[in-house]
């Protein structure tokens, strides 16, 4: 089977959550802490809340880059969010500011967990990013690379990876990832180094930063 990466259309976001991103995060450590009551009774309510936020970010963020990985028939099986880490960036579609999306929050979200391991990851990702410049990030909170189970070890995630990685060598841009304990050695093998982590219940998340590669021309 062969895999093709592709830019990102709103109308594409549902089933990227549904069939790729949801499916991959059930056995996630921040899925896990974030949403421990997680069951049938409430994965619609969970994907739709994914759904939102990914959709307001393709619409309000011109520095957020989504791809995503297909089958050679167009199935998507792979989902990846990088942001250029500029946090005052926003715009207004049209000169007006657009209608916010009312979603409701999943019952099963712990929201003090969710809070404090998001401060925390904050936190690091400040400390690591305070003194440099044109940084390119991926892969936390709304920065996301996720493949679906059914496709894993098959190369998507290092697809979606090098794509992130081209581009920020071809601008000269520092990388940072805050990694999950089960992918650090993924982003290890495309250069990233440990500069610090955040130690959980469910394991230690590491922020990792990689220079950008020389270009020959």
């Amino acid at each position: 089977m062969s895999y093709m990466l592709h830019t990102v259309a709103l109308s594409d976001i549902e089933d990227l959550v549904r069939y790729c991103d949801y499916p991959a995060m059930q056995k996630k450590t921040l899925n896990m802490m974030m949403f421990p009551n997680t069951g049938s009774a409430t994965q619609e309510e969970e994907i739709m809340w994914h759904v939102s936020s990914f959709r307001g970010s393709l619409e309000k963020n011109p520095a957020a880059y989504f791809r995503k990985v297909c089958t050679n028939d167009g199935t998507p099986v792979g989902l990846a969010l990088w942001t250029l880490d500029q946090p005052c960036l926003r715009v207004k579609r049209n000169g007006k500011q657009g209608k916010e999306e009312a979603v409701k929050v999943p019952k099963s979200l712990d929201t003090c967990a969710w809070r404090e391991i998001s401060q925390k990851l904050i936190s690091e990702r400040r400390r690591v990013i305070k003194d440099l410049e044109n940084v390119w990030r991926s892969a936390f909170g709304l920065n996301v690379l996720s493949v679906s189970p059914a496709h894993q070890r098959r190369g998507c995630g290092s697809m979606l990876l090098a794509w992130g990685c081209e581009q920020a060598d071809h601008y000269g841009r520092i990388s940072f990832v805050m990694a999950s304990p089960a992918a650090v050695g993924l982003y290890e093998r495309f250069g990233y180094k440990t500069v610090g982590q955040v130690v959980t219940t469910h394991g230690t998340f590491r922020s990792m930063l990689r220079d950008p590669k020389s270009i020959e021309c």
